[in-house]
This record gives C-alpha cells, structure tokens and sequence, in this order.
C-alpha cells in the first residue's frame, strides 16, 4: 500500500476527522432548519395573517354597519388579538431568526474549510503499536468537542429566540405578561380611566364621585401625597387604575414615569433614547414647550409616549419597553406639543407641521409594534392641538383641528368624513364634542360651534352654526356641559357661551395666568392657575365663584381625575389630592 492509499484508509479512523465531520453534519442541521423554519414564517406572514387581516377588515365593516352587535365585537376583538399577538411573534421570529441563519452558515462554512482541509494534508500516521490508544482518547476528545459545539449553538439559538421577550425594565411586581392580555381594553373601560389628555374623549369632563373640593398645601390638608418628578415636562398625568403616567425630559434624557396611585411610589422609569445628534441640532423648542409637552396615553394594557424629537415609545404597564419609533424632528415653531391619544390598539398621532405635500399628517400605528396601520396627509401647517377619539352616533370618529380646517376622520382606518373650514393662526386649544356639535377654537379670534353631517357620506357637509367673539384663548380648551361651554384665556378672563347660539352670558377676569384647561366636575369648575391656585366656578348662566385651594408651585398641565381623587402635575411635584378625615 503507497502513501496515497494509506491515507485514504486511515483517514476515517481519524478522530480529528471525524469531530469535523460531525461538526458539518449539526451545522448543517442547525442551518437547514433555520432555514425551513424563516420559510414557514414567512409563508404564515404573507399568507396567513394577510387572510385574518382581510376578514378582520370585513367584520369591522359588518360591525359598523349594523350597528353594536356584542357578539361580532367579541369574535372582532378576540380575532383581533390572535392576529396581533401571531403577527408580531412571526416578525420576532424573522428578525431573529435572520441572525441565526446568518450565525449557522458561517459556522457550516467553517466546518466544511475543516473538512477539506484534512483531504488536502493526508495524516502522518503514529506507529501502529501506539495508535490504538492514541485514537480511543482522541475520539473522546472529539466526542466532547461535537456535544459541547452542539449545546453551545443551541444555547445560542434559545437565548436570541427569547431574548426581546425578556426585556427587563423597572418592574412594578405585577405577574400577568402583556402577552396573555387582550390588546386593549373596551371603549367603556376607557371611559371608567382617564386614559388620554382632559379624560374620556378629551371632554375636560370628570364623571367620578367625591372629588375633593378643599385642600391646602401649606397645611398638607387633603394631600394624600406629594412625589418629586425627576424630569421636567408640561404634560398632564394619564391614569389607569392604580397607576399613574407622565413623561419628563430634558436636553439629554427622555423618560416615562409610572407612580402608584396609592402612596406615589415610583414604580418604573422608562428609557426612551434621543434622536441622533444632527437631527436634534434642528430642533426649535421654546422653554415654554420644553422637551416633554405632549400627553401620554394609556389603553389599559399599554402606555405611550412621544417628545419634541419625535421618538415614540410604547411599554407595557408593568415597564417592559415593546418598542421605539422614530418619526423625525418635527418642524414646529415652538416645539412639538400635540399629546397621543388612542382608539383600541391604534396610537393616534397628530404630526403638523407645515403646508408642503407630506409634511403634515395624522399617523395610526399599531401599539402593539409601532407598526404604520394607516397615514393620512393633512392641509395645514404647525398646530399643537392634539387629536379626540368621540363616538358620535355609534360611530368613533378621530377630531382634529388645524388651520384652516376642522377635521374628522374614521378611527378604524383614517378615512376622512368630513372637513370644515372655520379655524385660522397657530391653533392650540383641541376641539371638544357636546351636545351634538363640536367646539372648537380660532385662537385670539372667536369660538366655533359645527354641526357635523348626521351620515358620513361624500356629499356629508358639516355646518358652522356660530361664531362666538371676546377674550378667545390661545392655549386653553373649552369645556362645556352641553348647555353651556365655557373659555378660558391666558390672561385669565372666562367667558361663557349659551351653546345654542352662542351669545356670551357673562366674561369675568378670574385675575390669574393660565395654560391648564378646565375640566368640569359635576356642576362645578376646575380651573388651576399658572401659581397653583384652584379656581372653582359653579357651572351656571352666571358667574359664581365657590371655592379655592392653594399649592407652593407652578402649574401648566392641565389636573388628572380618578374617583376620590384629583392627580396634579406641577413644576416640580406631583400631587395626590383626596378626602381626609
């Protein structure tokens, strides 16, 4: 036998060989696999959740048209979920699974280097009186290498496959995964919360009983508890439960906070990261905006938020972030203020900016994945009014105003239903729905009462009913009991308005600043100053003050409600407001 052929024949027996060997042959497995399986997912991606997409689509349409059937919102909600939940593991899946296919063929590549490069330096075989040995311990060695290679790659596999579900963030020791809930929580569960800015449908409207009416913040009388809030913001507290939100931020860091509602314990802080360094650079924010001036909003299962440089962030209730988006720098004169609001699993965002092509839009993403459900460009420039989710007439319509037009749009899929133009300036103050009419405001200018149009239809026309003129704010909303709807300007002065013709029933100088919107709880108003002073006006055809109530700092965020309680954002504080004994 020559060299050649003695090769050929011990090769084989060799254990070097044979570790190589089987190490081609797992990576080979391991990359097949993957493969198969990104295939499957694919194929379910493109085909499956197309189809579940197509007859969610279609029930939401048989929904709407028929009117509240409680079963087909059931099957349309539980399809929902499933859809949602699938639809995101499946991109999860992808994306990971993109990087194990990439790790599997690097390592089969190597492996098939190894395997060849044994044809090509034919073994030098030890004497045969030594060999026998020699190969027993070197095949054990190569048996350990082949397991430990083997558990080491499906170690590697295991980790990244559960890697972002394990995201860790400040826990609140809730035990019930995001995953396991419903998407959202129902529209009446919305309505129990104070989910978004001003509350249930952005009325300024407090429904809840025993509302403290007294307190003091020198005395501590009727504070129930008073945190510091690390970062400074103009947004308002959202709460859902027991659990209060608001977001803070400066030049270097953009935070969301979650306090209990009990004793203000801070239960988790959520990172948000900047936008990248030259897009900041072309940033305009007024000190009087500030970094953190749009309103988060809660949906019972998620909470969101968005700052002046346009990064999106969506996180459990329990602080496990889901995910980031970046929308850009908005073009704002003043910094961007528009606050979020949401309609089931859709995060409705108001992005005006100015009046060429694109530029202005109003966004719905999926607040599950920050996915883009639907985008709709808007013919307005800069607003920092902020988007309402009404239901008017069994239909839920998304309210939006701008210069020079009061929109609405379908809160399932952006369709516009109906436009008016009947605003103008640099619009701030969000429009409000009563009494079968929307209110909205012309900054320095007059109030506004539309009628929208009883069916949406390409010929629907809404109709101006009236203009209102005197001391129109400029940053305050209205607020109305739908007899009545009430104004309040920087300066102080508040109007009140007859809602059925509009004629002004008394105007009076409340004799402080204000940048809070009032809310109207019962037949009371709650109006908080620049200087902490609460201001409490009985909602009449005639002007009545009844109470007032001091707190050491200032105030721009317009107050939270809960039953009992009244939740107050300050320049440096957030306070708890209740009944004590």
């Amino acid at each position: 036998m020559n060299n050649h052929d003695e090769s050929k024949y011990l090769l084989p027996q060799n254990p070097q060989y044979q570790a190589a060997v089987s190490s081609l042959i797992v990576s080979a497995v391991f990359w097949a696999v993957t493969a198969l399986l990104l295939v499957i997912q694919f194929y379910h991606l493109k085909v499956t959740d197309e189809r579940r997409s197509r007859k969610l689509e279609a029930l939401r349409h048989v929904y709407q048209a028929g009117g509240a059937d409680e079963s087909l919102a059931e099957e349309i909600r539980q399809l929902d979920v499933r859809y949602r939940r699938d639809h995101l593991a499946r991109l999860q899946f992808l994306y990971r699974g993109s990087g194990l296919f990439v790790l599997f063929g690097a390592v089969f590549v190597g492996t098939v280097l190894w395997v060849r490069s044994f044809h090509q330096k034919p073994p030098h075989p030890e004497p045969l009186e030594d060999r026998t040995a020699a190969q027993i311990q070197a095949a054990r060695r190569a048996r350990w290498a082949v397991s430990a290679g083997t558990a080491v790659l499906a170690s590697a596999a295991l980790f990244w496959s559960f890697q972002g579900s394990q995201t860790p963030q400040e826990s609140a020791g809730a035990e019930e995964s995001s995953e396991s809930r419903p998407a959202f929580a129902s529209w009446e569960q919305m309505n129990q919360n104070w989910p978004v800015f001003r509350g249930p449908q952005g009325a300024g409207i407090c429904r809840f009983d025993n509302i403290p009416t007294e307190w003091d913040g020198a005395s501590g009388k009727n504070i129930r508890w008073k945190v510091p809030v690390e970062l400074p913001g103009h947004n308002s507290p959202v709460v859902w439960e027991n659990r209060i939100f608001l977001t803070g931020a400066d030049a270097k860091r953009q935070e969301v906070y979650c306090f209990n509602a009990e004793d203000g314990t801070l239960l988790w802080t959520g990172q948000v990261p900047l936008a990248p360094a030259d897009q900041r650079e072309e940033m305009t924010i007024m000190e009087d905006t500030g970094y953190a001036a749009s309103t988060a909003a809660v949906n019972g299962v998620f909470v969101a938020a968005i700052f002046a440089d346009g990064q999106v962030a969506c996180f459990d209730l329990n602080g496990r972030r889901q995910w980031v988006r970046s929308l850009g720098v908005p073009a704002s004169a003043y910094g961007y203020a528009s606050s979020l609001t949401v309609f089931e699993n859709r995060l409705i965002i108001q992005l005006d900016q100015d009046y060429e092509p694109g530029r202005s839009k109003l966004i719905a993403l999926d607040i599950t994945t920050g996915q883009t459900l639907w985008e709709r460009e808007r013919p307005v420039p800069n607003s920092w009014t902020s988007p309402t989710v009404v239901d008017w007439n069994g239909q839920m319509q998304i309210l939006t105003s701008g210069s020079p037009w009061l929109i609405a749009y379908d809160a399932a899929d952006g369709r516009e239903l109906w436009r008016l133009d009947c605003l103008g300036g640099d619009v701030a103050p969000t429009q409000i729905a009563a009494a079968g009419r929307i209110f909205a405001v012309y900054p320095y200018t007059y109030l506004a009462a539309v009628r929208p149009p009883q069916a949406a239809s390409e010929q629907a026309q809404a109709e101006l009913l009236w203009k209102a003129e005197g001391s129109i704010p400029d940053i305050c909303s209205p607020v109305s009991d739908g007899r009545l709807v009430w104004t309040v300007d920087s300066e102080g002065v508040l109007e009140c308005f007859d809602v059925q013709d509009g004629s002004r029933l008394y105007s009076q100088d409340l004799q402080a600043m204000f940048q809070a919107s009032p809310v109207l709880v019962g037949d009371t108003l709650y109006l908080l100053s620049t200087k902490g002073r609460m201001i409490l006006v009985r909602a009449a055809r005639t002007f009545e003050q009844i109470g007032q109530n001091e707190l050491p700092e200032s105030f721009t965020a317009s107050p939270a409600f809960a039953p009992g309680r009244i939740y107050l954002r300050g320049s440096r504080h957030l306070y708890c407001i209740e009944n004590r004994q």
